[in-house]
């Protein structure tokens, strides 16, 4: 495994890369506050899930993590730190050498809270532009992001900051840049992500804090046209953490309910 910690005036990636040829890579995205990797457990086990899936080949986490050590200790501030695994180098062709070594990218920057930061909630907007179909890379987030260009350059028109992601079917999936989690009929849901989707380490830790709390959520499709029986509801991601949804396509929610879960679990990372 080659480790390259990448430096925005230095030009370190080959063209020969199979991530920039084919998207042949994935990623995370985490935060290190108070030199702590927040949530490391849960990234460790999504970029082990999408090696295996993707069958990249085999590196020890070893030499990752004493360099993220490295980051945490020397950095005072709060650091975003995306870690980007490629396949590695070939000439031409999709087909995979057998010697192929991969290659992990570490882009640092610094973390600005108040960019993640929605007090009053967050208003989203349903989108047009659907994410499609794809059960062998369901879950995964994977290089191949072009259905995420074309929503954010939907979000711009709209002059939104973000908005729900459907499928082809008209079933909530996600949003621009995070799962959600939606109250329906008073009960916890949030979308099965089977078929399209990214499973976000933030889903997965609130997932489990449910169970830890004896509270039951669904993972299960969810329909758009079951908005009109939602009453609350809140987004995750690993920076930002747990956002309560303020309204939805000019539908309000109830901004009370949504906080009884998103500042206990907020607490426990932030």
């Amino acid at each position: 495994m080659k480790l390259i910690q990448v430096n925005s005036n230095h030009h370190q990636i080959s063209a020969l890369n199979r991530a920039f040829q084919f998207g042949d890579g994935h990623f995370t995205t985490l935060l290190i506050k108070n030199q702590q990797i927040q949530l490391w457990a849960y990234h460790k086990a999504r970029l082990k899930q999408a090696n295996t899936r993707l069958f990249f080949p085999r590196f020890g986490f070893k030499q990752l993590e004493q360099q993220l050590s490295i980051i945490a200790n020397n950095k005072t501030t709060p650091q975003i730190v995306k870690i980007l695994v490629s396949r590695g180098q070939s000439q031409r062709g999709y087909a995979i050498p057998n010697d192929i070594e991969a290659e992990v990218f570490l882009y640092c920057s610094d973390y600005h809270s108040t960019h993640f930061k929605y007090p009053s909630g967050i208003d989203l907007a349903v989108l047009k532009t659907q994410t499609a179909q794809q059960a062998d890379l369901a879950g995964l987030k994977h290089c191949n992001r072009l259905e995420q260009v074309l929503i954010k350059r939907e979000l711009s028109q709209l002059m939104q900051t973000d908005g729900l992601v459907l499928d082809r079917q008209q079933h909530i999936i996600e949003t621009s840049l995070a799962n959600i989690f939606l109250y329906i009929n008073h009960q916890w849901c949030t979308p099965s992500l089977e078929l399209s989707g990214v499973e976000g380490v933030m889903r997965a830790y609130v997932l489990d804090w449910f169970k830890q709390q004896n509270v039951n959520c669904q993972i299960r499709p969810i329909a758009v046209n079951e908005l009109a029986q939602t009453q609350a509801g809140f987004i995750t991601n690993a920076l930002l953490g747990c956002t309560p949804i303020a309204q939805i396509a000019n539908q309000e929610f109830d901004l009370t309910l949504s906080q009884q879960f998103v500042e206990p679990v907020n607490e426990t990372i932030f």
